[in-house]
């Protein structure tokens, strides 16, 4: 098969980066025999993927929505590209020759439109209406749980039919360490860190819900004798700034900030005490699942696709009730039989998950939609 994809989100510090970049390394991997090529308008982007092996084409160019509309399916009818997957919820050319699959992570504009308006570099307004376009042009729908694909079917009116779940995978290098040796080594690496932790990953957006889970921390800090520190790891481009908040509720020296931390996540996720991740929405949710397979016990919500992937491995919350998130950090730090069977259900449970099982999965895509 000839293969094209949008690879926008190539080397990206999210869920969707993540998710490109594993996909199409593991593709050359398990059907190296296919002809893939990969578009991008990124520079970024174009550096990760170069590093891939040879006889991969990487286009760039910088023309904005001319990209997508003009340069992109022209490329295509040269190629004579069989399939054009786009990655990314969006973007998909309003004409071409060859068919369309689309993976639609979430949906979290349509849940939250107030919030999602306007992101930074990037007007809004249209973003439902390209999602739907996308999802109606595509010869199939991937996207990474049911929770997700109800969501589809509800907001963009597909068939059930037309979606194929497909989970994401597991990077391999998520397991577990020595938790005394990992502390060590993250205390001296982040000075700041200097108390045992709770640990988040992720952005500060809304839907995060870090708002609540601070106040809920608070009532720890206020409840126990024990002395803890929370540690939220993320990227440069958090959306909103807490550290005001933090120092509203007194937290200034019991919470520490920490960005881009690549190279030592696997190390701070074992370090932890606990992991904690409260968000009101997820499509999928992969910080849970890599805290699991590091052994980590993980509390998280009960809603969206949290409980689907997390199983009976984590302690589920209701990410509106502060309360509720207090009670939970207060039982996961007291109660060390609860840790110890959290972390072997935890463990189980990411065993489910892998990336070429993910791969052959979407390759079974491919060969219906081609061959159809």
């Amino acid at each position: 098969m000839r293969i094209g994809f949008d690879a926008r989100a190539a080397g990206l510090l999210t869920g969707i980066g993540c998710y490109t970049d594993n996909l199409l390394a593991h593709l050359l991997q398990v059907a190296p025999d296919n002809d893939y090529y990969f578009f991008s308008d990124k520079e970024f982007a174009i550096n990760c993927l170069k590093d891939l092996p040879h006889q991969r084409v990487v286009w760039k160019t910088n023309h904005g929505r001319q990209w997508e509309q003009l340069f992109v399916p022209y490329k295509i009818w040269r190629h004579r590209l069989e399939l054009y997957h786009c990655l990314l919820n969006h973007g998909l050319p309003l004409w071409t020759t060859c068919r369309f699959v689309v993976t639609i992570h979430d949906l979290v504009q349509f849940h939250f439109p107030e919030q999602y308006h306007i992101l930074p570099g990037q007007v809004m307004e249209n973003y439902p209406r390209r999602v739907a376009w996308a999802a109606k042009k595509a010869s199939l729908i991937i996207t990474p749980s049911e929770s997700s694909k109800k969501d589809i079917i509800e907001f963009l009116g597909c068939s059930s039919d037309k979606i194929r779940v497909i989970p994401y995978g597991l990077d391999e290098r998520f397991r577990p360490l020595d938790r005394n040796i990992s502390l060590a080594k993250v205390r001296r690496k982040f000075p700041t860190i200097t108390k045992k932790f709770i640990l988040y990953v992720g952005d500060l957006s809304y839907r995060k819900n870090i708002d609540r889970l601070l106040q809920a921390f608070a009532q720890v800090r206020a409840n126990l004798s024990i002395s803890v520190q929370l540690v939220l790891v993320h990227n440069r481009n958090a959306l909103v700034d807490l550290r005001h908040r933090v120092k509203e509720l007194g937290l200034d020296s019991s919470v520490v900030f920490i960005e881009d931390v690549s190279d030592d996540l696997i190390g701070i996720y074992n370090a932890a005490q606990a992991f904690i991740y409260p968000s009101l929405y997820e499509g999928f949710g992969l910080p849970p699942l890599e805290a699991m397979a590091c052994g980590t016990p993980v509390i998280t919500s009960k809603v969206s696709s949290l409980p689907e992937v997390t199983g009976d491995g984590a302690l589920l919350v209701d990410p509106y009730n502060i309360d509720e998130i207090a009670h939970a950090l207060c039982r996961i730090l007291n109660d060390e039989q609860l840790r110890l069977a959290l972390r072997d259900r935890g463990l189980e449970q990411a065993q489910k998950f892998s990336w070429k099982k993910a791969t052959r999965q979407t390759l079974d895509v491919y060969r219906k939609v081609c061959s159809s």
